[in-house]
């Protein structure tokens, strides 16, 4: 009757997902000196193997302090024409990552969101970040205390300087997150290879 409706078995089966990642999420929280996640958004020609063990990593030297989560998209593939194509799913992913940090932001056991992204991962985790904050600002609420966004760390950003430039201006991301850091290095091989691509 030209309306729009949900399956609602897809949406049990999505309830049904929710009650067990925070059955799962809700005892480590507990075991947590901190009650905030750390989620880190891997990037170009990276699997999930490798993506594991850089959370792994991260998580140690900063002192186990978070719950560890890794956020992972269909990347990986290497070389020139893997490149483009991890592009194109970053760009999907995109609408994924953000419902899932708008999920994370929602528990009420979680009191911040600790996001660290690399590489391609920066595009796909600024672009989340980007319409959580318009998504707040638009309903008129706080996108900081809404979205719970502490700190945001990009490692190696390939990432466009004016389309930062425009969502930090503009778009006023920067009122939606505590802090925000980036490193980045002049010699990174990928960030050479995004420039040659795209200029």
């Amino acid at each position: 009757d030209d309306q729009v409706v949900e399956d609602e078995q897809i949406q049990a089966d999505h309830d049904r997902q929710v009650r067990q990642i925070r059955a799962r999420l809700h005892p480590l929280l507990r075991e947590s000196p901190r009650k905030d996640v750390l989620v880190f958004v891997h990037g170009f020609n990276n699997d999930f193997t490798d993506s594991a063990l850089t959370l792994a990593q991260l998580w140690h030297m900063l002192g186990r302090q978070d719950v560890p989560i890794l956020y992972s998209w269909p990347a990986g593939h290497g070389g020139l024409g893997g490149y483009g194509y991890d592009r194109e799913s970053g760009q999907f992913t995109a609408f994924h990552l953000k419902n899932f940090l708008r999920f994370l932001a929602a528990d009420p056991e979680i009191e911040h969101l600790q996001l660290v992204a690399h590489s391609r991962g920066s595009d796909v985790l600024m672009t989340a970040i980007k319409d959580l904050t318009i998504e707040a600002r638009a309903a008129g609420l706080d996108p900081r205390t809404t979205n719970r966004i502490a700190n945001v760390v990009l490692a190696a950003p390939d990432l466009d300087i004016e389309v930062v430039s425009q969502r930090l201006a503009a778009e006023r991301i920067g009122r939606g997150v505590g802090r925000l850091t980036v490193y980045t290095s002049a010699n990174d091989k990928a960030l050479g290879l995004s420039h040659w691509l795209f200029g």
